[in-house]
């Protein structure tokens, strides 16, 4: 017989919440989440990554393609990735990059190597379309991953937009990595996110700028380095 030293409808459900979390945690393990610093409302959205995720900032003035690449070749346990920038029909837009059917054969070679079971796509309206599903079946068959994509405008349902991935690999259900995005946004440190490297002077300046309101995101990236550069707390 096992004993322990909870009462009935006490600890128990104390102990079933903290399971639950540990679940939600486990789900998020070999897990990264990269948001575009260009995103005007990319504190929120990191303050909203779900724990277990690692977060990263992609550096908006250089090949953000490349800084995936690179980062991906520093944590080969990555199994899902996801990737939250500005997109349109058949197009992410990552740093200074654009991930298109015009550009996929440019790519090949990097995206292959991204050892990733999974990948999530944030941008707006970047499935829609048959530019978009074009792009979403052959970046299928490249990667050799499930795909989650979405189809109309991401983000505020107060702006048009909505937190839903419409374009699924069938039978994929991998959770979306973020959480409530209506929390006021904490300030960036090197503390609260040791795994966040900026990568040029350009980001860190970016990182200066004043936070704004939540907003769906319009249509119109990360080597890591061996020296951190300081975040701004304010």
């Amino acid at each position: 017989m096992m004993y322990t030293n909870s009462r009935p409808g006490i600890s128990t459900s104390a102990q079933k919440c903290e399971r639950n979390q540990k679940m939600k945690h486990k789900s998020f393990t070999n897990t990264i989440v990269i948001v575009d610093a260009s995103l005007e409302n990319y504190r929120q959205l990191i303050d909203s990554i779900r724990p277990g995720a690692k977060p990263f900032l992609l550096d908006p003035q250089s090949d953000g393609i490349e800084q995936i690449g690179e980062l991906l070749r520093q944590h080969r346990e990555t199994e899902v990735l996801h990737l939250l920038s500005h997109g349109s029909p058949g197009c992410l837009y990552l740093g200074n990059s654009q991930l298109s059917l015009d550009t996929l054969r440019n790519y090949a070679s990097t995206l292959q190597k991204w050892k990733v079971k999974q990948l999530l796509l944030y941008g707006c309206n970047v499935a829609a379309g048959d530019t978009g599903e074009e792009l979403m079946a052959k970046l299928q068959t490249l990667l050799r991953a499930d795909i989650a994509a979405s189809t109309t405008r991401t983000g505020a349902a107060a702006r048009g937009g909505n937190w839903k991935l419409e374009w699924r690999t069938p039978g994929m259900e991998t959770p979306l990595a973020l959480g409530p995005v209506t929390r006021r946004p904490l300030p960036l440190t090197s503390t609260m996110f040791p795994s966040l490297l900026p990568t040029s002077n350009s980001l860190a300046a970016a990182l200066m700028k004043t936070p704004q309101s939540i907003a769906s995101w319009g249509s119109s990236p990360l080597p890591t380095l061996t020296v951190k550069i300081p975040l701004p707390t304010s």
